[in-house]
């Protein structure tokens, strides 16, 4: 895995990158406080708050809806809400939902600063928006894996994740309609994980992972490695804290240690 191009923000670190298609992540109305949480794989697994519902009115934050009217091409009235707005840290790991083929990955000033859309098999387009930085393997035309990285979030008006889910439809002027996301971000299956064996080569995908002298939280934390430092194995699993534990060495040379292995997964052959 290569590491994702960051973007330069230091122009504007207000995050306002230019137009954007919808309104702050934290609403000033009264729903605030009642918002639902999600789960999913797409950011690691982690509970996240939803800050905008698919088909939400938008009107408390965009009165005249000026950033929505693109809906209008995908089945919505240009007054409700395309997608989700989910409230995710900036720099948190994002990770394919379903895999398919790469139909946009860059800068953007609509979901800006940068996204990803991906085309699945079935024909649904996935669209990955406010993305701090796209994984340098992404390219058009490409295919990418189910749980493959793909970049990181950003911030637009908050930190968030934007995500649509378009599907075919003659019914809507663009040829695709923007449906319910749910089913795809809760049902998005995790990255390959552990067991791993020994002469196994790996990869961080949940950073920052620490580096400990010893299996288990009472270790010592030697290093803090970032997203796509490649490990072998050389022993383990070994079962601590309720994580089970890998001595790794690194191939740049530096002190080898242990790590938990739900924070990896096998690196491609």
């Amino acid at each position: 895995m290569a590491e994702p191009e960051t973007l330069d923000t230091s122009a504007d670190p207000s995050g306002n990158y230019g137009p954007t298609e919808h309104g702050p992540s934290e609403h000033a109305d009264d729903t605030r406080s009642r918002r639902r949480m999600i789960t999913s794989a797409v950011w690691g697994g982690v509970p996240a708050k939803v800050n905008s519902e698919h088909g939400q009115s938008v009107k408390k934050w965009n009165k005249d809806c000026s950033w929505y009217q693109y809906g209008k091409n995908y089945g919505l009235d240009g007054c409700q809400h395309p997608g989700m707005d989910v409230g995710i840290r900036f720099g948190t790991s994002l990770f394919a939902a379903v895999g398919g083929k790469v139909v946009y990955a860059g800068r953007d000033t609509v979901f800006a600063p940068a996204h990803v859309n991906i085309e699945t098999d079935d024909g649904e387009i996935h669209v990955y928006g406010h993305m701090s930085s796209v994984d340098s393997d992404l390219r058009v035309n490409g295919r990418v894996q189910t749980g493959q990285f793909i970049g990181e979030s950003g911030t637009q008006n908050g930190d968030h994740l934007h995500f649509e889910r378009r599907v075919p439809s003659s019914r809507c002027t663009s040829g695709y309609c923007a449906v319910e996301v749910d089913s795809v971000l809760v049902g998005a299956p995790q990255p390959p994980a552990d067991p791993f064996a020994a002469g196994d080569r790996i990869e961080v995908v949940d950073p920052p992972l620490n580096l400990r002298d010893a299996a288990g939280l009472g270790g010592k934390v030697i290093d803090e490695l970032g997203m796509g430092a490649e490990l072998t194995v050389a022993s383990g699993p070994q079962e601590a804290d309720d994580y089970d534990w890998y001595e790794v060495t690194r191939d740049d040379g530096a002190t080898g240690g242990w790590v938990a292995g739900k924070y990896c997964r096998l690196v491609d052959s």
